[in-house]
């Protein structure tokens, strides 16, 4: 449970430096009606603090109960892995591209830290990275980084 709010709180301070940070974009276009480029990251932040204050105070409320402490440490470890992952995915998006690195990302963390068999990760992971290639590249024609694969 302690763990739980440490988390809660660290996911908060990040999300509120995404908040702070989305204030130097404009809001809106010069174009009239259009929004600009800080709209989606300030609503999506706006709505990420409201969210993770809602499930604090969830938190808060219930009364604290020892649970076991092989149940905190797999907890721990299962989110220090996500960290670390997470960082290393982060890192190795210029080197050998996004949709890569994301891949390599899911299947690790579905397939190792979740437990989750290796085909249903497997299958997951190819379906997500497909979605993503189709509405990044595709529909948005947007480019993503592709590393050593460009």
């Amino acid at each position: 449970m302690l763990l739980e709010r440490y988390f809660g709180f660290f996911l908060l301070l990040i999300c509120s430096i995404f908040l702070t940070m989305s204030f130097g974009l404009p809001l809106y276009s010069t174009n009239v009606g259009a929004v600009g480029p800080g709209f989606f990251p300030r609503i999506i932040s706006i709505m990420l603090v409201l969210l993770i204050c809602l499930h604090l105070i969830q938190i808060m409320r219930k009364k604290i109960i020892k649970s076991e402490e092989g149940g905190d440490k797999k907890i721990l470890l299962q989110q220090t892995y996500l960290m670390v992952f997470l960082a290393v995915t982060i890192g190795l998006t210029q080197l050998i591209g996004m949709l890569v690195s994301i891949g390599v990302f899911m299947f690790t963390i579905l397939a190792f830290v979740q437990k989750i068999p290796w085909f249903k990760a497997l299958t997951f992971t190819m379906v997500v990275l497909v979605m993503m290639y189709a509405i990044f590249v595709l529909w948005l024609e947007s480019p993503l980084p592709l590393g050593i694969f460009g």
